[in-house]
């Protein structure tokens, strides 16, 4: 049918409009309106005898094209044909983007069954409102698979919510992957809820009214810590996991906690949220979650979507040329539409080439491949690159001549103040050009997502790491692709998908530009997915084998086959097809030995000899030494003894895997951010710190500028690695390195590798000595890197930057504070009177409301 489709003359003369609009930025607005109408008009005519199937795709791409450039120049009439095509093909919420532009009068049949579709300003689909009524019944675990933007979360938060009101349940539970999507979600929240009162809960340190409405946004780790700590797991009415196909990836660290948390919610309803998966129940989560309920899966691929892309090969391996390619509908490189081609005074790219040299090439171009306002996500596989793909693209452009907007001058002035005032980011921003990887502080990112998503144009060219493909908002209009070697982690096929799908957004734009950078003459498995990137994928659990086991950096695992209360499928299989016998708590192979024991999960990432050899060691502490211990926060004294006990309690120097045993042995450092942090200090102020230790002779640091290193070194001591020279404060390179060092240690050491032995040290307390030694201080640090109850009061009401924390807890924000809620219409107000809508305490606030 797509055949005889396409040789419609009116429908392939939209076809050329939207590629000669690509190619060329230019709407012919004289004939426009007509032909569009005559492309509608034929569509219309085509379904009603042929049917949607094989087509709706290609309906979709030029739906989307006329949505986003042509609405505007359409007549009354044609807009209405528009609609009536909408309504035809199941793309209901494409509705609300012409809505406004539109001038028609429904019958009342035709009225009520447009608005049993609507929820706020959003319209369902069928398979949407199939979904709506599964998770209403609660008598099934869902697995709901579908295009990145096709409204996942919405649409399952807004089910939750009328199941509140509706008093089906009282409590729920989302697990997101990263502390930065429980903002996202407490947004949504607060976008859908209507007029019930909800309780949203972030700390697992809390003791919950569970006759109240109350969600729940953890982490896995914050789920463990909350079953733990008040044994919540008999209260939850419901279950949301986003990016559930993390499960497959059972080697990682974090999966293996998901599992343990899942473990304890077999009899409880639970909805897996995930991108472009196929078979994910039977795959994946059936081998690894025990559960009670029977599933339901509804899987949807690219011809669900409502949004679309174009998407383009930019070859650039030729010496002196770039060919530009239309691959929007290619299968393979066989089918590929040659658009143009450019001379370039640069030789070609090879596969040890750089990403800087290959961003080179492209920006000799780069206006040819855009519009002019159109934004654009540079995405570049790997950390350190990214920030030198950024400094290359600031050293092309010239300053903005236009004013900054009120959130841009925030963002600078936060980053001059709070990080630090030469701090090249800052540069950067002058000239449109950011980027944001796991580094930055979580202002600097969210920010930078808000401009990106916003019709703000200050910021027009965004450098991104991996930080894009785990579910965080953020999207642009062009994202360009440079792959080098590979995705990091497991399921890269699955992530790649999912990146691709940041282009097309419902809330922004409805068609994007995908443009894929060849850099090497090889058809790599990248460029092989870029053809099928909008063809769900078959999700393949990681295979497991005995080398695995010996792999120190597998602890984790070890540690989750050990586990006595925890059994699942792919756990009995691995023991059962490598010998393992259990015999007095001992699960042997005659080779590898394992040994059977009680886990809250928390203590996974830890072997059974150092968890062993820090019992024993806790046990001979004394309460005066626990009680100094728990106390300790915001001293930097007591904190350093603290932290120098973790040390020898739990064997850092053996214990810790070789990629960040170099990391904990300062100990100093950690205990200077630990306490610059519970004190509400900045990130300016521990790179002032360092750098006041090396002019008081204390140490000498050594940076390597291209990867973003710092090595400390005795001032006796001589440096044997040439790829660091020693640190010049003048030096504005040498500098940068230190901030970002010292932003990613922040970031990272502390919240990724520190707290989880804080976290066990306090649990291992209160096991062996008792419960009475509790530690508010403790736990909310762990939580929010902070102790001050007044900040946690914030925290909970959804304000969660450091600089905000210690502004908002002073006396004279008091009066905004009503028991543990916070007025925060009224806090807005007085920040914006205070500091103006130029200040970053004024966004710390508008942000979340």
């Amino acid at each position: 049918m797509l055949t005889q489709y396409m040789k419609n003359k009116h429908i392939k003369n939209m076809f050329d409009l939207i590629e000669d609009y690509n190619i060329n930025k230019i709407l012919n607005i004289d004939n426009i309106n007509d032909i569009v109408r005559l492309y509608l008009n034929r569509t219309m005519l085509f379904i009603s005898v042929y049917g949607l199937t094989d087509i709706r795709y290609k309906v979709i791409y030029c739906v989307d094209f006329i949505i986003d450039i042509c609405l505007e120049k359409l007549d009354d009439s044609t807009k209405n044909q528009l609609y009536e095509l909408i309504i035809t093909i199941d793309a209901y919420p494409l509705i609300s983007k012409i809505l406004p532009f539109l001038s028609i009068t429904q019958n009342y049949v035709n009225y009520l069954k447009l608005n049993l579709r609507k929820y706020g300003s959003y319209y369902y689909t069928d398979k949407q409102i199939e979904l709506y009524g599964k998770i209403f019944s609660q008598n099934q675990d869902i697995v709901f698979s579908a295009p990145t933007s096709y409204g996942k979360t919405h649409l399952s938060v807004m089910t939750i919510l009328d199941m509140m009101r509706e008093s089906i349940i009282k409590s729920a539970l989302i697990i997101v992957p990263t502390k930065a999507l429980i903002n996202d979600y407490r947004k949504t929240i607060n976008k859908l809820n209507k007029n019930i009162t909800v309780n949203v809960l972030e700390s697992p340190y809390v003791h919950p009214n569970f006759s109240e409405n109350n969600i729940f946004i953890y982490t896995q780790e914050r789920t463990l810590v909350a079953v733990d700590y008040t044994n919540f797991d008999d209260k939850i009415d419901v279950v949301l996991i986003d990016e559930a196909q993390a499960l497959a990836d059972v080697l990682n660290d974090r999966t293996l906690l998901l599992i343990k948390a899942l473990n304890y919610f077999k009899n409880i309803s639970k909805i897996y949220l995930a991108p472009f998966v196929q078979d994910m129940y039977d795959s994946v989560i059936s081998n690894v979650i025990n559960s009670s309920k029977e599933p339901f899966s509804l899987e949807l691929n690219s011809n669900d979507s409502v949004v679309s892309n174009n998407k383009y090969i930019i070859d650039i391996t030729e010496p002196n040329k770039i060919a530009w390619y239309n691959a929007t509908f290619a299968k393979d490189n066989t089918e590929l539409i040659k658009i143009k081609e450019y001379s370039t005074s640069k030789l070609a790219i090879f596969d040890d080439d750089t990403y800087s040299f290959a961003i080179d090439i492209i920006l000799d171009i780069y206006d040819n491949f855009i519009n002019k306002n159109d934004k654009s996500i540079i995405y570049i596989a790997s950390k350190a690159e990214s920030m030198n793909v950024a400094l290359k693209i600031y050293n092309r452009l010239q300053d903005k001549t236009m004013e900054p907007s009120s959130r841009v001058k925030a963002l600078i002035k936060h980053i001059e103040t709070n990080i630090h005032d030469k701090f090249l980011m800052l540069d950067f921003i002058k000239r449109g050009i950011a980027y944001h990887n796991s580094c930055l502080d979580s202002y600097t990112k969210r920010q930078l997502e808000y401009i990106l998503g916003s019709e703000d144009n200050f910021i027009d060219k965004l450098v991104c790491t991996n930080t894009i493909e785990s579910g965080v908002n953020l999207s642009a209009k062009n994202i360009f692709v440079l792959i080098k070697s590979k995705l990091q982690g497991k399921q890269p096929e699955i992530k790649y998908a999912n990146l691709l799908g940041r282009a097309a957004r419902l809330s922004s734009n409805t068609q994007g530009n995908l443009f894929y950078i060849k850099m090497s003459n090889r058809f790599t498995k990248y460029e092989q997915e870029f053809y099928k990137s909008n063809e769900i994928k078959k999700i393949a659990p990681t295979k497991v084998i005995l080398d695995d086991l010996k792999n120190e950096n597998n602890v984790t695992y070890r540690s989750f086959l050990e586990d006595k209360d925890l059994s699942n499928n792919q756990k009995e299989k691995f023991l059962i097809d490598n010998d393992f016998k259990i015999e007095s708590d001992i699960i042997s192979n005659g080779e590898i030995n394992l040994k059977a024991r009680e886990s809250n999960g928390l203590d996974y990432y830890i072997d059974t000899n150092t968890i062993l050899r820090s019992e024993k060691i806790i046990s001979t502490l004394t309460s005066e030494q626990i009680n100094k211990y728990l106390n300790c926060l915001g001293n930097y004294d007591d904190t350093k003894d603290f932290v120098e006990f973790l040390s020898y309690c739990y064997n850092w120097e053996y214990s810790c895997n070789n990629q960040i045993k170099n990391r904990m042995k300062d100990t100093n450092l950690i205990s200077i951010i630990i306490t610059f942090l519970v004190q509400g200090r900045s990130v300016k102020d521990i790179v002032n710190n360092r750098i006041e230790k090396i002019d008081n002779g204390e140490y000498n640091l050594y940076v390597d500028t291209k990867r973003n290193y710092v090595k400390k070194i005795n001032v006796d001591q001589i440096n044997t690695d040439n790829n660091y020279v020693l640190f010049d404060k003048d030096n504005l390179e040498h500098l940068n390195t230190l901030i970002i060092n010292s932003l990613d240690q922040t970031q990272n050491l502390i919240e990724f590798h520190v707290k989880k032995y804080i976290q066990d040290f306090y649990y291992r307390v209160r096991k062996i000595h008792g419960n009475t030694f509790e530690s508010d201080d403790f736990g909310n640090f762990l939580e929010f890197s902070a102790i001050d109850d007044k900040k946690i009061i914030l925290i909970e009401n959804g304000i969660i930057d450091n600089f905000a924390l210690t502004e908002f807890s002073k006396s004279e924000y008091l009066k905004f504070y009503d028991n543990r809620k916070i007025n925060l219409n009224q806090l807005l107000l007085y920040v914006e009177e205070k500091f103006s809508n130029e200040s970053p305490y004024y966004y710390a606030v508008k942000d979340i409301i």
